[in-house]
C-alpha cells in the first residue's frame, strides 16, 4: 500500500515544485522586461502611504471603474475587497506570492464574466489616474515625480501582461472543454474541416 502511495505523493511534490519554479522564472523575466526593480517596489509602497496621508481614497475610484464595466451593471465586489487588494497591490513584495494573488483576482474577473479588454482599459485608466495624482496633488519635485511615474508605468505593464496570460489560459481552457464536449456528443471521429469549424465557433462564442 505504502509503496503505491509514496511515489504518487513524490510525483505531486515534483509537479508542484516545477510549477513554483516556472512562476518564479516567469516573474523574473517580466521584472527584467519591464525594468521593475526593488526601488520601484519601494516607490509604490511610499506612494500608497502618501495617498493615505492626503486622504485620497483609491478604492473608491477603482470601485467606480468596476461598476462601469461590470456585466449587467452588477459589481460583485465590495469596497472592503477592493481596498484589501489595492493595498496588497501597492505594499506587497513583487514575488511569486504577488503573482499568485493577482492571478486569483484576474481569474475572479473571468469567473464573473468581466471582459478582458474592459479590465485592461480600467487598469490603464487607474494607472493614469495615479500618475495624475503624483503630478498634481502630492507636491513632489519634478525629478521625484518622474521616478514615481516610472514605477507606476513599469508595474502597470507587468500587471497587464499577467492579465493577458491569465485570460488567454482561461479562454483556451474553455475552448478545450467545449471541444471535448462536442466530441463526446458526436461519438465519432471528426473530419479535419469539422474540427476546424468547431474550434472556430468555440473561439467566437468565448470571445463574444
Amino acid at each position: 500500500m505504502f509503496s503505491v502511495v509514496k511515489p504518487r505523493a513524490k510525483m505531486q511534490e515534483t509537479l508542484t515544485l516545477n510549477q513554483e519554479v516556472s512562476v518564479v522564472n516567469r516573474l523574473q523575466e517580466m521584472l527584467v522586461l519591464y525594468d521593475f526593480t526593488y526601488s520601484d517596489e519601494r516607490k509604490l509602497q511610499s506612494l500608497y502611504e502618501k495617498c493615505q496621508q492626503n486622504g485620497l481614497t483609491l478604492s473608491a475610484i477603482f470601485m467606480n471603474y468596476l461598476e462601469e464595466i461590470a456585466p449587467e451593471g452588477k459589481n460583485p465586489y465590495t469596497a472592503q475587497q477592493v481596498e484589501h487588494y489595492l493595498r496588497f497591490f501597492f505594499v506587497s513584495e513583487k514575488d511569486e506570492y504577488f503573482v499568485k494573488v493577482l492571478r486569483q483576482v484576474f481569474m475572479s474577473f473571468w469567473d464573473n464574466r468581466f471582459e478582458a479588454e474592459k479590465v485592461m482599459i480600467i487598469i490603464e485608466q487607474f494607472a493614469n489616474f495615479i500618475m495624475k495624482i503624483v503630478m498634481e496633488e502630492l507636491y513632489l519635485s519634478p525629478l521625484e515625480a518622474f521616478d514615481y511615474v516610472k514605477s507606476i508605468s513599469s508595474c502597470k505593464c507587468l500587471v497587464k501582461q499577467l492579465l493577458i496570460e491569465v485570460m488567454t489560459e482561461q479562454m483556451l481552457e474553455e475552448v478545450v472543454e467545449e471541444m471535448s464536449s462536442m466530441i463526446n456528443q458526436k461519438g465519432s471521429i471528426w473530419h479535419p474541416e469539422e474540427m476546424i469549424e468547431g474550434v472556430h465557433n468555440s473561439l467566437l462564442s468565448t470571445i463574444v
